[in-house]
């Protein structure tokens, strides 16, 4: 048995009773919430989660991830052995998930799972895996280890491995959280920065109901089975203090015919080499947080003005606001895949017959930092949906209140 594995067996040892037993049980209870804040106070830092998946321990994360706060349990993938998994599997408790970069899932042959919206996918998962060889049911943690072991050897290819399966992969966004700030990326982020290779398994989190885990059950579970913690926005903040993926390319003026006057400004992503618009009337470094649009350009909002169930949800009517206003910015993202004509229109059919609108953009990396390059830092985002509220803090910038444009 490796060390690393007899960590893993003592902490499983010492937690076998569950963390249901130590909840809300007097002084019990207190013991463990008082345990809990301390180990968060003293290993709540990216340096000894780092020191952790270097030596095969798991650490959970937590934070914003889309649209909800939850929690993932984190392992290097070339640390990942039966204990590890185990250990995962019991405590964590949601889907064995193998975060890997696109290269990684080329050089396997993984097809992406199919999408009712029709787009091609550029993250999220493939169709799940098992290995080909030395496993039997595929379901024990030594099965599942044996999958990971076999995915993340640089010498396997598609014949190394069997669909469907056990494990499931998830392609995550080549620069990580500065592209997508989401805790399938930190769970890669992690790995690479205890130098384990672009390989890391991860689980989200559950309670003892079944629901996502909230931060006092995250905290009651670190403190019972003795893992760090770590807030997603460390290592955010760890990234961008070296990194930069955006670089501004040109800037303009402009005048427009549904919001007058805006300086333009063109930005370059340096991964992937797509080029993105910020249109800024006002003072983006004023006192009052500035009214912000991100915008996914797409030819049926755009172009044909196609109706998003009955409401206009196109580049005009954000240009027409921040005019309104008299200050606003404005965030063209374009799509860094190729879509057809056809993929397009038939994702947007899907979503009338799902009876969801347009969703919003989760890939906010790339926006925060070229609000962060234009000096603003308090923002209102004119959108319905909050994730932005926790998803752009780790990059500086402070969403204040998220606001329908017709309230801008």
């Amino acid at each position: 048995m490796t060390a690393a594995s007899a960590v893993r067996s003592a902490q499983a040892t010492a937690s076998s009773r569950g963390l249901s037993d130590l909840r809300d049980t007097g002084a019990t209870g207190h013991t463990v919430r008082r345990a809990a804040t301390m180990k968060t106070d003293l290993a709540d830092n990216l340096a000894t989660a780092k020191r952790d998946i270097a030596a095969g321990r798991c650490v959970l994360v937590h934070g914003a991830n889309g649209t909800r706060r939850s929690a993932v349990m984190v392992a290097a993938g070339t640390r990942a052995d039966a204990a590890c998994v185990n250990l995962i599997a019991k405590h964590a408790r949601g889907l064995i998930c193998l975060a890997l970069t696109r290269a990684e899932v080329d050089r396997l042959g993984l097809r992406m799972q199919p999408r009712r919206s029709g787009l091609p996918a550029t993250t999220g998962f493939t169709v799940s895996i098992e290995a080909a060889v030395g496993v039997t049911t595929g379901i024990s943690a030594e099965d599942r280890a044996r999958t990971i072991a076999a995915a993340i050897d640089p010498a396997s290819g598609p014949e190394a491995l069997h669909t469907p399966g056990h494990v499931f992969p998830f392609v995550v966004a080549d620069a990580g959280v500065l592209e997508r700030p989401m805790l399938a990326e930190s769970a890669l982020d992690l790995a690479r920065m205890a130098d384990c290779g672009p390989y890391a398994v991860f689980s989200e989190v559950l309670d003892d109901s079944g629901e996502l885990a909230d931060i006092d059950h995250v905290r009651k579970l670190a403190a019972l089975i003795g893992v760090a913690t770590l807030d997603i926005d460390e290592v955010i903040r760890d990234r961008r203090r070296t990194e930069r993926i955006i670089a501004r390319s040109h800037s303009t003026s402009v005048d427009t015919e549904e919001g007058g006057a805006f300086r333009l400004h063109i930005y370059r992503n340096l991964i992937s080499g797509a080029e993105h618009i910020a249109l800024v009337k006002g003072d983006p470094d004023g006192a009052e947080p500035m009214p912000v649009r991100i915008h996914g350009l797409n030819v049926t909002d755009d172009l044909l003005r196609w109706r998003n169930f009955g409401q206009p949800d196109h580049l005009g009517r954000y240009l027409a606001a921040a005019d309104r206003a008299g200050r606003g910015i404005i965030i063209l993202i374009r799509e860094h895949y190729s879509t057809t004509l056809v993929e397009r229109f038939i994702a947007r059919e899907r979503e009338e017959e799902s009876g969801y609108g347009r969703t919003e953009l989760v890939d906010l990396g790339v926006p925060a930092q070229i609000l962060g390059d234009l000096g603003v830092r308090d923002i209102i985002l004119l959108s319905g949906d909050e994730t932005a509220l926790h998803n752009l803090r780790g990059f500086g910038i402070n969403c204040v209140a998220t606001r329908p444009v017709d309230d801008a």
